[in-house]
């Protein structure tokens, strides 16, 4: 038989009207994908004769040979997979009007077949941001700055809850730390618990997860957190922030999903509301005191508590606008991606430490003793240190994010690996600072607060910080998470987290 040649086809012709084939004098073809037309297309480069074909088919033929089926394959347009079998009837090499696919044959009849390839491969886990880890780890080392002087007892105290009595030494240290940590530190703290309660909010968003479940998620977490800041302030510190934040983030939950105009509303109506509480706070409390050693645990901790819980009136407005700014941070991406805002957080950054500096200028030299207003001026000024230090935090917040912007896209090595495993373990790390400065401060402990100056008590504030990063690098290294973490994630979640 005399073998016919196919002409080769392109898909379209030029203005996409149909197909066009080579040469032009051919026939219009058919659906090069029909397979009456694949089967009829199946020719031999060496054609054998009829009558030799013949004889060779013949039983006991020395020359007799198995004619097979060849497999060939056809790709349909619309199908996803490569390899869909048909069988021609010709012996010999075989031609089609498409090319063979390339890779391994596939399997024949009986074979048996991995499905795993066919299942979709899992993305990556997404890498955490790690301008909020930088600042976590480091707003912990003021926190332990400013959480030091309230252990300090057995003297008079002033202005900023300063001993009045101090080396040159101790006034200037006192200077520094009014000016750059107090009223600073923990804004800018309240500023990242914000951003994780948008962050966790979204997370939930983007899995699907109804907002009705995500809110009853948060509202677990943020009422263990008053719970544990509850037990926190009566055992350990009474100065304690957990039971402030938990009750904000109840708050909170209900303006998360506001617009951005209602959010910086809300805002400026807080910081309002604190100047107004705190001047009074400030002109009802003396300019100095005399703060005793406690007698006895079980009195201290009753007091601790109680007042813990009725400071919260005060308490709740102040927190709630540097919460409602880590809402709108984590909002508009600026820790996420911030190479992408350099601009403004470039801005930020300076406009808002220089009003906290500015703001934060005239008490800070009260502190240190430099300055001796009259009443109503040391109110003013003290009012101002407050109310500017959420400007302070906002500061800090933009320069850590540009720190994280310039290291952006390098490995996570050194002292930056360190900072972030305690970001990472934020609550772990504060509460531990709490058990360490209990045991080398307290009256039950070691009473190193009736002794050490300011000075020596920032220098300790240091390096207890200090011990925490190597309890976190520690369990950075293991690849576990603080103990915190996972007791509040229990609570939380149950058991299997969701």
């Amino acid at each position: 038989m005399t073998p016919t040649r196919l002409a080769r086809t392109s898909p379209l012709t030029a203005d996409g009207a149909g197909p066009m084939t080579s040469p032009p004098s051919s026939p219009p073809r058919s659906d090069p994908t029909d397979p009456a037309r694949l089967r009829s297309s199946v020719c031999s480069q060496r054609p054998t004769p009829p009558e030799d074909l013949a004889a060779r088919q013949q039983p006991g033929s020395p020359d007799r040979r198995e004619v097979r089926p060849v497999r060939r394959t056809v790709v349909a347009p619309n199908e996803r997979s490569p390899h869909v079998h048909d069988h021609g009837d010709a012996p010999g090499p075989v031609r089609t009007d498409r090319p063979r696919p390339v890779g391994p044959p596939p399997p024949g009849p009986g074979a048996a077949v991995s499905v795993t390839a066919a299942l979709p491969v899992p993305p990556e886990p997404v890498r955490r941001s790690l301008a909020p880890d930088l600042a976590r780890g480091a707003v912990l080392l003021f926190i332990a700055m400013a959480n030091v002087v309230a252990w300090l007892y057995g003297r008079e105290i002033g202005a900023g809850y300063r001993p009045l009595e101090g080396s040159r030494l101790d006034h200037g240290v006192d200077l520094l730390v009014s000016l750059l940590v107090d009223h600073r530190s923990y804004p800018l703290f309240a500023m990242l618990f914000g951003y994780g309660i948008w962050q966790m909010t979204r997370s939930a968003e983007r899995r699907g997860v109804r907002y009705s479940q995500t809110r009853r998620t948060l509202l677990r977490r943020n009422g263990w957190l008053v719970v544990l800041g509850l037990l926190h302030a009566a055992s350990l510190f009474a100065g304690d922030i957990l039971l402030s934040y938990g009750a904000t983030g109840l708050i909170a939950l209900l303006l998360v999903r506001r617009s951005t105009r209602t959010l910086i509303i809300w805002v400026g109506a807080s910081l309002v509301a604190t100047a107004l509480l705190y001047t009074a706070v400030a002109v009802s409390t003396p300019a100095t005191m005399a703060v005793e050693a406690p007698s006895s645990y079980l009195t201290q901790a009753a007091v601790s508590a109680s007042s813990h819980v009725m400071s919260l009136v005060f308490e709740l407005p102040v927190m709630l606008a540097p919460v409602l700014i880590g809402v709108l941070v984590g909002r508009w991406g600026l820790l996420d991606r911030p190479w992408e805002h350099t601009r403004v957080l470039v801005r930020t950054a300076v406009l808002a430490t220089t009003v906290s500096v500015l703001g934060g200028a005239p008490f800070a030299l009260v502190v240190a003793g430099v300055l001796d207003p009259a009443p109503a001026a040391r109110v003013v000024a003290e009012v101002s240190h407050f109310v500017t230090g959420t400007a302070g935090g906002a500061g800090y917040l933009a320069a850590f994010a540009l720190v994280a912007a310039a290291l952006h896209g390098r490995p996570r090595t050194g002292a930056v690996r360190a900072l972030g495993a305690v970001g990472q373990r934020s609550l772990t790390c504060y509460l531990l600072q709490s058990v360490l400065f209990f045991a080398l401060m307290s009256v039950w402990g070691l009473g190193l607060g009736a002794q050490l100056a300011t000075a020596a008590a920032y220098g300790l504030a240091v390096a207890v910080w200090g011990l925490t990063v190597l309890v976190a690098v520690l369990l950075d290294r293991a690849g576990r998470r603080g103990p915190a973490e996972v007791l509040l994630r229990r609570l939380t979640y149950g058991r299997t987290p969701a």
